[in-house]
């Protein structure tokens, strides 16, 4: 007779293979439909999504609620888009999830509801849909069904912008602006606490008003520290960082005039010491204390970092006697390959030159930034393969010429002697700013260091320096007038030394798999005005016509496939954008459209009426507000593309 015991255990071998194959035929079903679907076939897809979905397959009823809302295959069901997203949902599916709380802010299918919106958003949020955590980044931004706080929107558009969402960054750089030092450190500690990460370092307030992190005065690098300086043959040598000191004479504290060129010096010679002009005391003191620690130079007053004119005369003479800077790169894989080679050389562990972009390499280049005091990127840019050649030059002139150098003590010491005030005469060495097409001559200079293409430099301003300009303006929140200006050059030489633009986006971070990459491609065609449906990691129809559509424009074959190559171009900056074709709408048809499309996207405008009223323009300025445009309330071709583009 079969024991109760071996009775049960059968009964739980049947259970589980009867659910084994379930689960198989289910995943055929989804399969087939979903290639139907791809094909158009919306009743073959319809019958086989159906059956997988009531076999709780949560692809396929994510996938029904979407044919339901957008009416493929039969008429559009917003009562029955939501049960099926909710049904999914219900049982963690993060992309339904993310599509209800879009309904509920809306108000599609269900009562509108921002509170409602944002549970729905959270819930995707959590389990890392960075598209979600840049809904719920936006909704702490604007104060919908959540109380306005920017601690909270930063640390949701920072965890978004971490897996590479361009429109998640531009958004937590532009919020920093208006934060707080405790506020940044307090939403980058809830980021890292998210990501199980260590917390990051304290912030200052120079750095914060940038939208950066950078290291506190007390987490500068270990004074024991090794700097490898490379060889011609490649062969690195490792010499102490601290040479024994040279003690100075006495010398007398600097004017205002004398402190910008000195912060100016020290920017062009690869230590960042803020903006000439402006006195800030962390970043100077950051900046003295990495290049007293490279060249073995010490003030008089027994090791204090003193900010006086014998470090200034030191600085001149380093400045001048420096070798031309080296050829700019010819490709990305040399850019990448120097910096690696300059980062290596300068005690930070970049891995191999060999001119590809690796997690070490990203990570030497993050520590740098901050040792520096620079806004921390994972960019590699023309602007870090200058500071860093620039800083290793400074260190082979002190280890050839000596760390005082003798232009540096006279002055000093003829400094002591005079009891007037001797930096008078510097003024008449202070060289004029430059005029005319000088001027714009050095802009062009700047703006091609910078990685923008102004044409060539020849002192004459076309369209293409006047774009170049904008571009700059705009990446560095300056009026984007487009006017050569010597304050314009100002700001592009303190950015020469990459504390506020990025330059040539060069990084590319893999997506972990075939559903990521189709995502950030939808993200990244949706943000350029192409209409390629939900970011869902599903490549349909609305997809494929949309990577098309982009192949077309940057002339490639059209075949729809969507690669790696292929999001590497989608993600650039300068990513071609969809020709401007737009039907010509008459007046009212223009203000019905935008009507439509802002309620759809849970931007109250009232009744498509054709007529412009107040709750019309409060809806438009509120749309612009959130996504980044001019808040002026216009109804425009430019306004419709933008929101179309945003679904």
């Amino acid at each position: 007779m079969t024991s109760p015991r071996i009775l049960l255990s059968l009964v739980l071998v049947a259970a589980l293979i009867a659910l084994h194959s379930v689960g198989r035929a289910a995943n055929q079903d989804f399969t087939r439909g979903y290639q139907a679907w791809d094909l158009g076939d919306y009743a073959t897809a319809r019958r086989h999504l159906l059956a997988a979905a009531k076999a709780g397959d949560l692809d396929a009823q994510n996938h029904l609620g979407q044919m339901e809302e957008d009416g493929q295959g039969s008429p559009v069901n917003l009562k029955l888009a939501v049960r099926w997203y909710r049904q999914a949902a219900d049982a963690g599916h993060p992309a339904a999830q993310l599509n209800l709380g879009r309904m509920y802010r809306s108000g599609k299918g269900v009562a509108q509801s921002d509170s409602e919106a944002v549970a729905w958003y959270q819930k995707a949020a959590d389990q890392g849909l960075s598209i979600a955590q840049f809904f719920m980044g936006l909704m702490y931004d604007t104060g919908k069904g959540v109380p306005s706080d920017y601690t909270q929107a930063y640390k949701w558009f920072d965890l978004a912008a971490r897996q590479g969402d361009e429109d998640a960054r531009y958004k937590r750089d532009r919020l920093a602006r208006q934060m707080t030092p405790s506020q940044i450190l307090a939403a980058e500690r809830l980021a890292a606490d998210f990501l199980g990460e260590a917390p990051p370092a304290e912030v200052s307030a120079s750095t914060a008003q940038q939208g950066g992190r950078e290291l506190s005065g007390g987490e500068q690098p270990a004074s024991q520290q090794q700097i490898a300086l490379a060889r011609p043959a490649d062969e690195a040598v490792l010499v102490p960082s601290n040479p024994a000191p040279v003690q100075a004479p006495v010398s007398p504290p600097l004017s205002a005039e004398q402190l910008a060129e000195l912060q100016k010096l020290m920017n062009s010679l690869g230590y960042h010491a803020g903006t000439p002009g402006r006195n800030d005391a962390a970043r100077i003191d950051r900046a003295i204390a990495l290049f007293s620690r490279d060249t073995g130079f010490q003030s008089a007053d027994g090791g204090r970092r003193a900010i006086d004119q014998a470090l200034l005369a030191e600085l001149q003479y380093i400045r001048v006697n420096l070798p031309p800077e080296a050829a700019r790169p010819k490709s990305s894989s040399e850019l990448v390959t120097r910096i690696q080679t300059a980062l290596n050389a300068l005690g930070y562990e970049a891995g191999t030159a060999d001119g590809i972009i690796g997690r070490n390499t990203i990570k030497a280049a993050r520590k740098y930034r901050a040792d520096l005091g620079y806004k921390v990127r994972d960019e590699l840019t023309q602007g870090l393969l200058r500071v860093t050649e620039t800083r290793l030059a400074v260190i082979r002139h002190a280890r050839t010429n000596g760390t005082r150098t003798r232009a540096a003590a006279t002055l000093a010491q003829a400094a002591v002697s005079q009891p007037a005030p001797a930096p008078q005469p510097k003024r008449a060495q202070v060289e004029p700013a430059p005029t005319g097409a000088l001027l714009v001559k050095r802009i062009q200079e700047s703006l091609q260091r910078l990685g923008y293409e102004p044409g060539p430099a020849d002192g004459a301003i076309g369209s293409r320096t006047r774009t170049a300009i904008r571009k700059f303006q705009s990446a560095s929140g300056i009026e984007q007038d487009g006017r050569a200006t010597v304050s314009l050059l100002a700001s592009l030489d303190s950015d020469r030394a990459g504390s506020t633009n990025p330059g040539p986006r060069l990084r590319f971070v893999r997506p972990a798999s075939q559903r990521e990459l189709v995502r950030r491609a939808q993200v990244r065609l949706n943000s350029l005005g192409y209409s390629a449906g939900a970011p869902d990691g599903l490549a349909g129809s609305k997809t494929t016509s949309a990577v098309k559509a982009f192949q077309g424009r940057a002339r490639l074959r059209a075949d729809g496939r969507l690669t790696e190559d292929l999001l590497k171009r989608l993600e650039q900056p300068n990513a071609v954008k969809p020709a401007g074709k737009r039907r010509n709408l008459s007046g009212a048809q223009l203000v019905r459209e935008i009507q439509n499309e802002l309620n759809r996207l849970g931007y109250p405008a009232g009744t498509a009426d054709g007529i412009i009223g107040r709750r019309t323009v409060d809806a438009a300025r509120a749309y612009q507000r959130d996504v980044g445009l001019a808040t002026n309330g216009k109804l425009t071709p430019a306004l419709l593309q933008s929101l179309r583009a945003a679904r």
